[in-house]
């Protein structure tokens, strides 16, 4: 929390009174002054000299307290200070008219005489983004501009306008101007004004991808339906002194997710008549002046550039000072030697996509073709590997390759360490080959189909999946589209991202309906059963399994059959109806038998044993779990497998026996990280927690139920986090 101590004459109390007021409002701000912190008795120099402790001391200027020998020693002793330490400290709010003491003059004014409230909210402003002590929070915010060059007038105007809490400051112009380096040169610089600064690639990207990035970057999951989403992440970023910037932005996707409140947005974009920015002022982004293309020039080329002015003022005068045709040529000239300055400045194409044409003409015929395969990929940023594997490289001919597309400027770097990269619109407009598009598809759909081997890397490249999906579906290959999303949502249902495994189910469900492929409809009707589950929305799950059960009844679809039994046996234990869940599982465990499903089989017998357990009847339960177990491990099924040591464990707890249950819930844990099951490594956390209450161990107990309740919290999953929640109460009073 940032402080202030407000330095006034007595006759201003009735006006400082209301100063406090107007910062207190928020709870972010602590106030101090004489009036009210001074209870009869205390010694007034030391309770001044402990509000000069303030990170700030605002002098309340009017004709008494100039006068005023008591505020002259307050500000006197602050001024020094800031001398001393280099940091602002004092600040100034012209109250009354009266002449301002000439020490004073450098500092920080805000002059409130004419209009009183504005003032106030500028004084706010300022002390919420000077505050000090706190490290701005940036998350997955892409690497510096290499060269940036001028623009200190747009900097300065976007930090004015960011300052103020609940701000939304757009730049636009045409592709090319620099809105993005502008906007990444201002998230670095000045990172330090904010709590936390998220970075959110809007192009080619629906409203619903770009809430869960933003949710991703926040650390949280939420449930429920996307209305309901946006409004829980727009009131979480409302509350906290926030930068959101929204780059590239093409529809009104972006204008859903503004939160308001004291959370500031920058978004960027090429669109002159989007409706959210339409009654707002676009900060000015005026084309490179002459002297920022000669500085620009300058570190690209070296002083040799002085040699050349006028053509140098040809060249760009006729690239239209554009700041991507300026890097451009600029590499051109630094790399190729068949151009000059005067060369360039004679022939330069008529356009900046001619320009872009020719500079990737002149490349050699390796780097061209891992630039078709590039634009191919992900618009928000690529893995260089998956370029590679797109365009037919090994790691040697791609690097080289890279190498000479970086050094041209026709690609930008987003993490060295990880090989990440991105293209240019522009650049990705001319490069663009149908045919590399394809072949990403192809690439993209084979990598998901083993995601749970390198489950990891694929949640990376969910931009990627969602790319490729969308070229199938463009493409009339459905068949294709409906396997890859299930691999898609499998691994999203995993790392606990239940938002977007929502969405891309009720997607690919409209998709199968409108194609009138009831199997494929079918399948995605149970997917989102299990999300509606997990959000504790059983009614709704319930429903569509019984919209899966008639129609595979109708398609005589065996195994779609035991699975919708397995999904309603297991609503109907959660509320209690025991008998009739175990009736749906020995109609499922017959259907597996039947059809060899060993898999489904043994959740079966998972799902039996839940019930005997939920009726007390652990021994039946425990003799089944132990069938469970050794199919399995028969099979490799480590998912079910975690499930069946955790549900062990629980009864070995309650039958006394905590060492046996110990060694299965490491056995449980160390499967959930192996295999990224956050869902499930709440399950385990939380049942360890209640291991560890059991036998007194309240100190690990409180660990392991903080760690769950966190997790669930996360996960979005309320009656779980809720069941815990009770847990750690029972954990800490136990302790105390």
């Amino acid at each position: 929390m940032v402080s202030v101590f407000l330095s006034h004459s007595s006759q201003d109390n009735a006006f400082v009174r209301e100063l406090a007021g107007a910062l207190e409002v928020g709870g972010e701000i602590e106030v101090r002054w004489d009036e009210r912190d001074l209870a009869p008795g205390d010694n007034v120099v030391s309770r001044i000299a402990e509000g000069l402790e303030s990170d700030f001391v605002l002098v309340v200027v009017s004709p008494e307290s100039v006068d005023s020998k008591w505020v002259q020693r307050e500000w006197a002793d602050a001024l020094h200070e800031e001398t001393t330490t280099g940091r602002k400290k004092v600040l100034v709010a012209h109250h009354r008219d009266c002449r301002i003491p000439p020490l004073l003059s450098s500092a920080k004014y805000f002059d409130l005489r004419k209009n009183r409230a504005e003032g106030f909210r500028q004084i706010r402003s300022f002390l919420l983004t000077e505050r000090t002590g706190t490290p701005a929070r940036v998350n997955y915010l892409p690497v510096r501009p290499p060269i940036f060059v001028g623009r200190e007038k747009e900097l300065a105007e976007l930090r004015k306008r960011l300052a103020i809490p609940g701000a939304l400051v757009h730049v636009t112009g045409i592709a090319g101007k620099g809105k993005t380096a502008l906007a990444l040169q201002f998230a670095h610089e000045y990172q330090q004004d904010f709590e936390g600064v998220f970075w959110l690639p809007c192009q080619s990207s629906s409203v619903a991808s770009i809430a869960s990035e933003l949710a991703r970057q926040l650390g949280i999951k939420l449930e429920g339906d996307l209305p309901e989403v946006l409004r829980e992440l727009k009131g979480i970023c409302a509350a906290k002194r926030y930068l959101l910037i929204f780059d590239n932005v093409e529809d009104e996707s972006a204008g859903e997710l503004i939160p308001g409140g004291i959370a500031s947005v920058l978004v960027t974009t090429r669109h002159m008549n989007l409706k959210f920015l339409r009654l707002r002022d676009p900060a000015p982004l005026p084309y490179f002046s002459e002297d920022q293309c000669f500085d620009f020039f300058r570190q690209e080329l070296g002083q040799d550039v002085d040699r050349h002015t006028e053509e140098c003022r040809t060249l760009f005068r006729r690239l239209g000072y554009l700041p991507i045709a300026v890097s451009v040529s600029a590499a051109l000239i630094r790399e190729d030697v068949r151009y000059t300055i005067p060369g360039l400045a004679q022939n330069v194409p008529g356009d900046v996509t001619a320009l872009i044409r020719e500079a990737i003409e002149a490349l050699d015929a390796e780097p061209r073709k891992l630039l078709a395969a590039i634009s191919a990929c992900a618009a928000e940023g690529f893995f260089l590997d998956l370029a590679a594997e797109v365009g037919e490289f090994d790691e040697s001919q791609s690097l080289n390759a890279l190498h000479q597309l970086s050094s041209r400027s026709l690609v930008e770097e987003l993490s060295r360490m990880d090989r990440r990269y991105r293209l240019h619109a522009l650049v990705r407009q001319v490069s663009k080959d149908d045919t590399f598009m394809e072949r990403h598809a192809e690439v993209v759909v084979a990598r998901f189909k083993n995601w749970e081997k390198n489950w990891k890397r694929c949640e990376a490249e969910l931009a990627d999946f969602q790319a490729a999906l969308e070229w199938d579906i463009g493409a009339r290959n459905h068949s294709r589209a409906h396997e890859h999303a299930n691999c898609g949502f499998l691994l999203l249902e995993r790392v606990g991202r239940f938002q977007e495994g929502f969405d891309l189910s009720a997607r690919m469900r409209t998709l199968a309906a409108s194609d009138g492929a009831n199997a494929f409809e079918a399948k995605w009707l149970y997917r989102t059963s299990w999300i509606f589950r997990s959000w504790g929305r059983w009614e709704e799950a319930m429903s569509l399994l019984k919209q899966q059960e008639a129609i595979s009844l109708a398609l005589n679809d065996r195994d779609g059959l035991q699975r919708s039994y397995g999904g309603q046996a297991t609503l109907l234990d959660d509320s209690g109806h025991h008998d009739q869940a175990m009736e749906l599982l020995r109609k499922q465990e017959q259907i597996c038998l039947e059809l060899g499903n060993k898999e489904a089989l043994a959740e079966c017998y998972g799902l039996q044993a839940a019930v005997f357990q939920g009726a007390d009847n652990a021994e039946e339960g425990m003799a089944i779990y132990k069938k469970q177990e050794a199919l399995c491990l028969a099979i490799g099924q480590n998912l079910g497998l975690q499930r069946c040591y955790g549900n062990q464990a629980l009864i070995l707890t309650a039958m006394g026996k905590f060492d046996e249950a110990f060694a299965l819930h490491q056995k449980q844990e160390a499967i959930c990280l192996e295999l990224g099951a956050k869902r499930e490594l709440a399950y385990c956390w939380g049942q360890w927690g209640v291991l560890e209450r059991s036998r007194g161990n309240c100190e690990q107990a409180v660990t392991k139920l903080t760690a769950a309740l966190d997790l669930f919290s996360a996960l979005g999953m309320p009656r779980e986090r809720n069941a815990v929640q009770e847990e750690l109460d029972k954990a800490r009073g136990q302790a105390s």
